[in-house]
């Protein structure tokens, strides 16, 4: 080979492989460069590294690790069992995976890459048998011009020789850097500088405050008439230093007004230039690190309304954990799975994350628009939400057995299933003095049939959705309410028994203006899906005049029922707490414990909870709004004449219900229930006896 043909050879080398020096292939590659022994420091030092990172590893750690095999076909079947499934459930005889992967994402954020070390006997071909986490700044990489690494060194603190480690034990999961590709870059090395300067100026401002001077104000005599200042005694002075302290000092003393015997010039100290820089540059600093660290500074130090959060925490999943754990899962799956012959596919789960059930809700909406349109469900589930499939007894997901048939509502007929048309026979009519019109109702479904069954599934799985929505305003509404009482009790203790804690017409007012759109929504989405069985092409016309009346009796009804119920429940509790002595703060505490039981269990984690007052309340109204909806559709389709009650199938279902369960009225009439109620749809009886908790529905009967 001629020196230009191995110049050329070289040059090619360069490109198609890494750029490798010697020294690095014998000593290793330096971690001075991007993972300095000082970048530790930053966690206990800076705090928005510190919020930052332990954020974002907090965030990725509650997300459950799903592990899945992968046949010739493509199907794939989540591990649920072996060692390599117990494995990720305690890493080794002191750590837990919650621990590792916090340490895993927080090594990341400060050195830009992660390492862990496999047991795997001593060939080191075995299956994993622990994992162990190693600090990225004790490690080094030895690179191979042939097989891309060598192997990994360890260095250990007690001084000793450097731990050998071979790639088949070692995970490496690196963060992109492209001036170096066997070295992670971190947020914190973009970071560093606003960190270091957010340090620097909390040491000067901390020198600042403790050998500075730091008055509230100055006090002077007063201007004579001829310029310039009398200068006061030292006994004037100390006189008028004594009453000051004396009469206006401390906070049960402020804004009173001050009477002197001479004139006095008092001058506030306002924040001088040096204080706003040193805010600026702090604030600066802070949304310098968020920035790198891809943090949305709301959730840090931010404004913190409701509003904000919810969209930065949305932000920081979708722009920063997400992506993160897609990076982590495909690390695993290149570098770590492969040696356990018991998975080949990691996946992070995001699906309960609150934030992202916004998008969940839309795909569900976009699947069910689909399946109206005949889409079975088997590929809907197959291309939206796999996870939902059900499994065979071999694991293997493989849909439900009637998911791929189109169930058509009963007035619909798919095209490619309807059986050709017969030629109508043409019937002589009937000679009658009297014709009326003739209408055809709906058969009467027998009780627990297999058509029973089925139509109420559909109902109540509608109306959950709108249940989990309304008892979430329900339980916002409460927590307004805790925090008013709370505060006004607080304030003004010797209130505590008069109406000036809880207006009642006031919160009304509030209730009313809260519930009423979600109502809309609901009679609006059930008015919609009632036409649409019908066969109808029309849709449902919530703003005509009966619809709007009917929506604002609804939510009238509602707010004062609530609000009548928890005035008198929040009367008798106080009545309580005063009669036994309590203090101010019990009282308040009282009150607080209250509100809170009305939308989360005792001792429960979650924010909202079945089987509390906000769930039921919530049930209740989206039954009547939804069965309201439905009675409004008929009304306006003029084509439906009757109809007919529907009992639920729960364990909860009245025996009146079940009774009443195929009882037909004409479209106007009511209902009427064994026990005297009367009322024109399920959850619409006018008893609380009838109407609470009611999961009833009905079918309509059609006028030919």
């Amino acid at each position: 080979m001629g020196l230009i043909d191995w110049v050329r050879f070289q040059a090619r080398a360069f490109v198609l492989g890494s750029d490798i020096s010697r020294s690095d292939m014998g000593w290793g590659k330096d971690t001075q460069d991007y993972q300095p022994p000082e970048y530790a420091d930053y966690q206990a030092t800076s705090n928005g590294v510190y919020a930052c990172s332990k954020l974002r590893s907090d965030l990725l750690a509650s997300l459950p690790l799903r592990l899945y095999t992968t046949d010739r076909e493509g199907e794939r079947t989540e591990v649920v069992s072996g060692r390599l499934y117990e494995l990720l459930k305690f890493v080794n005889p002191f750590w837990t995976w919650n621990r590792l992967i916090r340490m895993t994402e927080l090594s990341m954020c400060i050195f830009g890459e992660s390492y862990w070390f496999v047991e795997r006997g001593e060939s080191g071909m075995l299956p994993p048998r622990e994992i162990w986490w190693a600090r990225p700044d004790k490690v080094r990489i030895v690179p191979d011009r042939e097989n891309y690494i060598s192997h990994f060194l360890y260095k250990p603190d007690s001084g000793e020789e450097d731990i050998r480690f071979e790639p088949s034990e070692t995970v490496w999961m690196p963060l992109p850097n492209i001036k170096d590709e066997f070295e992670g870059l971190a947020p914190l090395a973009a970071a560093r500088l606003a960190a270091d300067t957010a340090s620097a100026a909390l040491k000067s401002n901390r020198n600042l405050f403790a050998q500075g001077l730091q008055m509230g104000g100055m006090v002077m005599p007063a201007e004579a008439k001829g310029g310039g200042h009398v200068p006061w005694t030292v006994e004037q002075r100390d006189e008028l230093t004594e009453d000051l302290n004396q009469k206006y000092k401390g906070v049960q003393k402020a804004h009173k007004w001050g009477v002197f015997r001479t004139r006095i010039d008092i001058r506030e100290a306002t924040i001088t230039p040096k204080d706003a820089e040193f805010l600026g540059l702090m604030k600066w600093s802070l949304e310098d690190i968020c920035r790198a660290y891809q943090v949305p500074l709301d959730l840090i130090g931010g404004q913190r309304t409701y509003e904000n959060y919810d969209a930065a925490m949305k932000a920081m999943w979708t722009q920063c954990v997400l992506p993160e754990a897609i990076f982590i899962a495909d690390e695993l799956e290149e570098r770590f799975l492969p040696a356990t012959g018991e998975a080949d596919a990691a996946e992070f789960d995001a699906s309960g994350v609150p934030v992202l059930q916004e998008d969940r809700e839309k795909t569900v909406n976009q699947m069910h628009s689909l399946h109206g349109m005949g889409v079975p469900l088997n590929p809907l589930l197959s291309e939206f939400m796999p996870q939902l499939l059900p499994k065979s007894e071999t694991g293997k997901q493989e849909g439900y057995p009637w998911g791929d048939t189109w169930w058509a509502p009963m007035t619909v007929a798919p095209v490619g299933a309807a059986d050709p048309l017969e030629e109508p026979i043409e019937a002589e009519p009937e000679e009658t003095d009297d014709e009326e019109p003739r209408s055809r109702h709906v058969r009467v479904i027998e009780y627990d049939s297999q058509e029973h069954r089925r139509l109420w599934r559909i109902f109540a799985r509608r109306t959950e959705r709108w249940e989990d929505r309304v008892a979430e305003e329900v339980s916002a509404l409460f927590r307004r309410q805790r925090d008013s009482v709370v505060d006004k009790i607080k304030a003004e203790p010797e209130r505590a028994l008069i109406d000036k804690i809880f207006s009642k017409a006031q919160w009304i007012k509030v209730f009313r203006q809260a519930i009423r759109p979600i109502l809309g929504a609901v009679a609006n989405d059930f008015g919609d899906e009632a036409l649409t069985t019908l066969g109808l092409e029309m849709g449902f016309d919530v703003n005509q005049p009966a619809s709007v009346r009917f929506l604002e009796q609804r939510a009238q009804r509602f707010a004062k029922r609530v609000n009548d119920t928890t005035w008198v429940k929040l009367q008798a509790s106080l009545a309580e707490g005063m009669g036994a002595g309590e203090s101010t703060e019990e009282l308040a505490e009282r009150v607080e414990d209250l509100f809170t039981s009305w939308y989360r269990k005792t001792g429960d984690t979650e924010m909202l909870a079945k089987a509390t007052r906000s769930w039921v309340i919530a049930r209740t109204e989206v039954i009547g709004a939804s069965n309201g909806g439905t009675l409004l559709a008929w009304k306006q389709s003029d084509v439906v004449d009757s109809k007919t009650w529907l009992a639920a199938l729960d364990e909860r279902t009245r025996v009146t219900h079940t009774i009443m369960h195929g009882q037909t009225v004409m479209l106007g009439e009511d209902f009427e229930s064994p026990e005297g109620a009367t009322g024109p749809a399920p959850g619409q009886m006018g008893e609380a006896g009838e109407d609470i908790n009611c999961r009833c529905t009905m079918t309509a009967g059609i006028r030919f």
